[in-house]
């Protein structure tokens, strides 16, 4: 062994205390499989060797990288010695069980909840989307002392299908699996599922990719009744952009982490041939890594807002390239209609982020640089001056008396009084509202400000009227057509976007009255309500396909879309681990636990159950993220660019 690493430059003076490790982890591997208290007795005992402080002739580079895993080995199991084994089973298990009234407790007010929720929404005539699915089920399947079984509606709906298609199969979540077997037929199945494992990104509605996979492994198996058909070429995306998603794919995914082998049987093809026929100059995936300190002459502590702004920055750069300012000559793309090459257009480059956070400032930074761009955010509509302007003209419709509404509506281009105007009314009578101290204006003075006021007086005397008769949605748009307010925004920035939030307002406000819900004030209480908490109604769609602009969406938007040029960015962005670290964890197969507290001591920890469901919702969301990634590179068509900032990398 000495001669071994000799010759090969390696440390062989640390060959003893490697040959230690090994043999200690051996013993820890043989200890688990003994049990509980064999694996705890063992890692307890935990020493590792000193290193040999010989001065010996060897790579410096091998000698630092032996240190850094065997420090990295050393880590590992001094933390797992501390989290699982500083105290025994039996202690352990007393956690467990001494938290279980609260777990009843809990249970107890969950039910609670949902019998007077359930109450409530059957008052009003009231389902969501679950209570659609579960209603369906309760038609479909009842339950029986061995388990459930189908009904006679779902008997004759099982006769009545010859074949049941399913599309995107790897969303399903376990109550519509449970609907679709309940309607199709056992032996033989008529049962027709498609879909990708690799692009299930639905966890957080509860979609089971292993519903997919379970198939997809038995399937193959020439004993079962299902036969599994592999669509293995993609005829989407040119090789490059291919190769590089299965560059990156054989290195992170497999079945430890991430629920499946990126095997042969899983790898991409390339299938479009037709992009043969246009020789690209720069066809390869790019990989650009923003080294922030450089460009702003600072170290890694900069903000998000500048850090969204270098890379705004960095995708303008390259979206010009493509589009071809200056003397540039334009990129060409393959129009699969025509089968010839065309320039790049805006609207050909998507950029692909994980959220939106950041995406106010990157529109802005692109603005800024000529470039057209368009994002659906679900943030600024209530902010937007044309719905704040609606939403006070409603709020004085339903109380006049409303200081800071109605002289929003005075300043308005409803009416157009500058701020000189707003001082003369006020002073007219400071001890009343606005609202009456506007119509003393109106008898007390005879010019052209009076005849302003006049005329809308009139006008808010005959809204208040048809608020009286009229629904809110009708309301709405009778005050679009009398002020002339909605053809005004078409001639405002943005006119289109600020005309279709228009638009919103009226169908939120027929939606609400679809409701058991009636009434202006209530209206008006709702949008009051969203606003304390923070909550917006996002911004209305006014984009059509062929608009010429590049798009900015998240990567669970693109789902199912492909464009010629795709920019990922933000590829720094750390996992949101927010649920991870909830006092309660709940999991479909592990169940619920809970941390530790105990009140009177103050205490709180986690349990061995709560951490057992805890790495395995870790487990689970590597593998959500994984696929959220394959998404995101597969809806580039000719090219793939990844951008992100230089990050420091820490081991966790």
């Amino acid at each position: 062994m000495s001669r071994h690493y000799a010759l090969t430059r390696w440390p062989y003076h640390y060959g003893e205390a490697y040959d230690s490790d090994i043999a200690f982890v051996n013993k820890l591997i043989e200890a688990n499989n003994r049990g509980w208290e064999a694996l705890a007795e063992e890692i307890l005992e935990v020493k590792f060797k000193a290193l040999s402080r010989k001065k010996v002739e060897c790579d410096p580079d091998l000698k630092a990288q032996f240190k850094e895993h065997r420090d990295r080995l050393k880590k590992l199991l001094t933390d797992l010695k501390n989290d699982y084994f500083t105290r025994t089973l039996a202690d352990q298990e007393q956690d467990i069980q001494s938290m279980t009234q609260t777990a009843k407790t809990i249970v107890e007010l969950v039910k609670a909840f949902q019998s007077g929720y359930q109450e409530k929404k059957k008052e009003r005539g009231l389902v969501d989307f679950n209570d659609l699915e579960h209603f369906a089920l309760a038609i479909l399947i009842e339950k029986i002392p061995a388990g459930v079984e189908k009904t006679d509606v779902a008997r004759q709906l099982e006769q009545k299908f010859t074949e049941v298609l399913i599309d995107e199969y790897q969303d399903t979540n376990m109550v519509q699996e449970t609907i679709l077997r309940a309607i199709t037929k056992e032996n033989p199945g008529n049962l027709f599922m498609v879909g990708d494992v690799k692009q299930s990104i639905y966890r957080f509605r509860h979609a089971e990719p292993s519903l997919f996979l379970n198939k997809f492994k038995t399937f193959k198996a020439t004993e079962t009744s299902g036969h599994r058909i592999d669509l293995a070429k993609n005829f989407r995306s040119r090789k490059q952009v291919l190769d590089a998603t299965n560059f990156i794919f054989r290195q992170l995914l497999d079945e430890t982490v991430g629920e499946m082998d990126y095997d042969d049987d899983s790898q991409l093809i390339y299938g479009n041939v037709n992009y043969d026929l246009q020789v690209k100059s720069d066809p390869e995936a790019e990989l650009i890594i923003i080294d922030r300190a450089a460009q702003t002459g600072t170290d890694d502590d900069q903000d998000d807002l500048q850090k969204a702004e270098l890379e705004a920055r960095a995708y303008a750069d390259k979206i010009k390239q493509w589009i071809g300012h200056g003397k540039k000559e334009a990129t060409l793309v393959f129009d699969k209609d025509t089968l010839e090459s065309r320039p790049c257009h805006y609207r050909d480059i998507v950029i692909l982020l994980r959220s939106l956070t950041d995406a106010p400032v990157i529109m802005e930074e692109l603005k800024n640089q000529g470039i057209p761009v368009y994002a659906e955010l679900d943030t600024g509509y209530l902010e937007a001056i044309e719905i704040q302007v609606m939403l006070n003209v409603l709020k004085i419709i339903d109380n006049a008396k409303q200081d800071i509404p109605f002289a929003s509506v005075l300043k308005s281009p409803i009416v157009g009084l500058n701020e000189e105007e707003l001082t003369q009314i006020r002073l007219t009578n400071q001890k009343v509202s606005f609202y009456e101290a506007t119509k003393h204006y109106t008898l007390e003075h005879s010019n052209d400000l009076t005849a302003k006021l006049q005329r809308f007086l009139e006008q808010f005397t005959d809204w208040r009227i048809q608020n009286r008769t009229l629904d809110l949605s009708a309301l709405i748009w009778y005050i679009f057509r009398d002020t002339g307010y909605y053809d005004f925004v078409s001639g405002m920035p943005g006119g289109r976007q600020r005309q279709a939030n228009l638009r919103a307002l009226y169908d939120r406000a027929r939606g609400y009255e679809e409701t058991s819900f009636r009434g202006l004030y209530r209206f008006l209480r709702m949008i009051e309500r969203m606003e304390e908490r923070g909550e917006d109604l996002g911004a209305a769609r006014a984009l059509g396909e062929k608009e010429d602009v590049v798009r900015l969406m998240t990567i669970h938007k693109s789902k199912g879309l492909e464009f010629p040029m795709v920019i990922l960015g933000a590829m720094d962005k750390q996992f949101n681990k927010q649920d991870l670290n909830a006092k309660y964890l709940l999991h479909k197969d592990f169940g619920f636990s809970s941390k530790y507290i105990d009140p009177n001591k103050r205490l709180m920890y986690p349990t061995l159950m709560y951490r057992a469901i805890r790495e395995q919702m870790k487990k689970e969301q590597w593998a959500e993220e994984m696929r959220v990634l394959y998404v995101a590179l597969t809806r580039a068509k000719e090219k793939l660019v990844m951008i992100g900032p230089s990050v420091t990398l820490v081991r966790k």
